[in-house]
């Protein structure tokens, strides 16, 4: 959680969608694949009740298969967002998203993938505005994959 300094934590929740892309780099236990990731962020705050954000991550992901049923994954990503939120540490409006993920993946009999993860992200505007202190934030991402693919 990032302390403002408007004297509250800032605890955003991520919901994103996921769609992966076929790899272009691959080895018998292993894959490079490019991802496009929207992502829609809420957070309370005191003085407005709700905040949001919302963007495209674009990015790499690698997978490395431990078992059959079993992979580790590590991803980075950036891409455009809107931050509405109101803070003396970064400008309202047009920011990056910059994010860095390692997780694990396990095939359920239903075919469908349970996925876990720890992100570390990074927002800010790239110097475009003042003021550009950047947010850091630290998630824990859970969630269900499916091969709609296939």
């Amino acid at each position: 959680m990032e302390h403002l300094p408007e004297g509250y934590g800032y605890r955003p929740y991520q919901w994103l969608g996921y769609r992966s892309f076929p790899p272009f780099a691959k080895g018998s236990r292993t894959a490079l694949r490019p991802y496009a990731e929207p992502q829609l962020v809420l957070a309370r705050t005191p003085d407005t009740g709700l905040s949001w954000e919302g963007g495209l991550n674009l990015g790499l992901e690698g997978e490395w298969r431990i078992t059959p049923k079993w992979r580790l994954l590590g991803a980075i990503g950036s891409g455009p967002h809107y931050l509405a939120l109101r803070t003396r540490l970064q400008a309202r409006g047009f920011i990056f998203s910059d994010n860095f993920t390692l997780g694990t993946a396990l095939r359920l009999p239903s075919g469908l993938w349970l996925s876990g993860a720890l992100r570390f992200r990074h927002i800010s505007n790239a110097g475009l505005q003042s003021p550009n202190k950047g947010i850091d934030n630290w998630f824990l991402l859970l969630g269900f994959r499916k091969a709609l693919n296939r």
